[in-house]
């Protein structure tokens, strides 16, 4: 119990981290990979990436918006 004039002092917390199937982390971020076909990247497609949290993420890429690799960064 912590008491005025009291020394405080440090929590510290360990967290174990484990692989997971669909992110993988690099630094703070954490990264999906999605496999592409040519008609995909070139004519358009969309997707549904399920986050931790449950929540459905749709990525699209419009016809016509030719996708570059690395080409989603979602904050």
């Amino acid at each position: 119990m912590l008491q005025p004039g009291a020394e405080s002092g440090n929590v510290i917390v360990v967290l174990q981290q484990q692989d997971h199937d669909t992110f993988t982390r690099k630094g703070h971020d954490l990264y999906v990979t999605h496999k592409l076909g040519m008609t995909e990247a070139l004519c358009g497609m969309q997707f549904v990436v399920q986050q931790l949290d449950g929540r459905d993420l749709i990525l699209r890429n419009l016809p016509g918006n030719v996708i570059e690799p690395g080409a989603y960064n979602i904050c």
